[in-house]
């Protein structure tokens, strides 16, 4: 698809449509021409396996009300230098000034043995400021394996926004920049829940409370009797 082609295709406008879904792989000029064809837009959801800065200002070049993100990042670099809250606020101050609603969730695959627990104190420090606690009121919450041989890393706004969750090992760390750690700790807005019956008590996400799903998964312990671990979900409907 070439330029003048694309230039035909999106030259209508759509002032009816003030909420839209993108799902972004690739392209994200295509993206960017086409939010400019829905003036009135207020709502964005982008779902997206890529957290390149300069896409996302491109796509982000315009203004909207609410805005819901949902990257899948797979790298090997650090976090703290690749999406952090420097770089968020950035684009919220210069594109999104009139933003009200913020809702991130990144999944993170970062392997590495070394300054691993350094690198992610940096990345939630790094929403930690004046913007985020004070002036927006927007806190994230990090959770991560600290497993040597564990990529698993994933940031989210509090309080949890979005319908899937899942955890697939007992030893989740968490840590957020809320001022107060037991707060948000109600996830009512997950219908799909993947669980790793493994989680103890020493788990951070022990504490984590799903009142609302729909769909449960179930890691259950390769060993022992399972049918006492089965009966504590027998409520459910």
């Amino acid at each position: 698809m070439n330029d003048r082609s694309i230039d035909r295709d999106l030259s209508l406008t759509f002032p009816s449509i003030i909420s839209l879904k993108l799902d972004v792989r690739d392209a994200p000029f295509i993206f960017t021409r086409l939010l400019r064809c829905m003036p009135n837009l207020q709502h964005l959801t982008i779902n997206s396996l890529d957290t390149y800065f300069g896409n996302l200002k491109n796509i982000l070049a315009g203004r909207v009300d609410d805005l819901d993100i949902h990257v899948h990042n797979f790298y090997r670099g650090k976090p703290s230098i690749y999406m952090n809250g420097s770089k968020w606020e950035e684009i919220i101050v210069k594109h999104l000034p009139q933003l009200k609603t913020f809702q991130l969730k990144m999944k993170i695959q970062y392997w590495s043995r070394n300054n691993k627990e350094d690198d992610i104190d940096k990345l939630i420090t790094s929403f930690g400021n004046h913007f985020w606690i004070r002036e927006r009121q927007w806190f994230v919450r990090c959770d991560w394996n600290p497993e040597p041989t564990s990529s698993y890393i994933c940031l989210y706004t509090l309080p949890y926004a979005f319908d899937h969750f899942d955890t697939h090992t007992a030893l989740i760390r968490s840590k957020s920049t809320s001022p107060k750690e037991n707060d948000y700790w109600l996830y009512d807005h997950v219908r799909n829940l993947h669980y790793d019956y493994s989680l103890t008590n020493n788990s951070a996400l022990s504490r984590a409370c799903f009142s609302k799903i729909h769909y449960l998964s179930i890691e259950l312990p390769s060993s022992g009797n399972i049918w006492p671990t089965l009966s504590t979900f027998i409520h459910l409907n």
